[in-house]
């Protein structure tokens, strides 16, 4: 079984908006590992709600912890450092492992490059 983690905090690049988040996946046996990685912001602007999310996926050969780190780019907007809710799991992929899978509320900072 694949245990995944999440980091308690990532960045958003200011000038495009994509969100870098990351953590960790722990398996007991070598084997190749597709993480797909979610994340959601909710925002209230004034009068206006807005959700903005992405998703990609992480391919990785999984043995022992082995760290993880996922760019999300949004389809439409952009992310902030508002709060975002992240969710991970593996993805089938004829791996012997079981499905595994985890969410998380992250604080994002503006990266420093």
């Amino acid at each position: 079984m694949a245990t995944l983690t999440i980091d308690s905090s990532g960045t958003v690049c200011t000038s495009t908006g994509v969100a870098v988040v990351s953590g960790t996946a722990a398996c007991s046996q070598t084997t190749p590992l597709t993480i797909e990685v979610t994340g959601i912001q909710m925002r209230h602007d004034g009068r206006v709600n807005a959700t903005v999310q992405a998703t990609t996926r992480v391919q990785s050969t999984c043995n022992g912890a082995r760290a993880w780190s996922a760019a999300l780019a949004p389809v439409a907007g952009a992310f902030d450092t508002s709060p975002m809710v992240v969710t991970v799991r593996t993805v089938p992929d004829g791996s012997v492992l079981p499905p595994s899978a985890s969410h998380s509320n992250i604080r994002l900072a503006w990266s420093k490059r």
